[in-house]
């Protein structure tokens, strides 16, 4: 559960403390913070002028947009809402529109 991996095995701790940590054989935070921005700038560059719609997991946005924005994957302070649609520009400079933004399941 979440509860276990932030306290009896301080997963978080371990992670932002340490680039190379990769729990259990999975990947490390480097390593999912360089594959997720290489996959949206392939993806920018891919359709240039154009918006497109990337659907991923919230820790690995995470990481990303703070690597993108913050220079480091352990800087992002913030937390998305399940469901949630942020807008994030990737070329020239990485720039964030909007954050967060569950108006679209108001009502459900």
């Amino acid at each position: 559960t979440y509860r276990e991996l932030h306290a009896e095995h301080r997963l978080w701790h371990h992670m932002k403390n340490d680039p190379e940590y990769a729990p259990h054989g999975g990947e490390s935070p480097r390593q999912v913070t360089e594959r997720v921005t290489r996959a949206l700038r392939s993806i920018s560059a891919a359709h240039a002028g154009e918006r497109v719609l990337v659907v991923a997991h919230g820790g690995a946005l995470a990481m990303v947009l703070g690597a993108l924005l913050d220079g480091s994957y352990g800087e992002w302070r913030r937390v998305m809402d399940n469901c949630a649609v942020s807008e994030l520009v990737i070329d020239p400079t990485p720039e964030l529109l909007s954050f967060n933004s569950t108006s679209h399941l108001d009502g459900v």
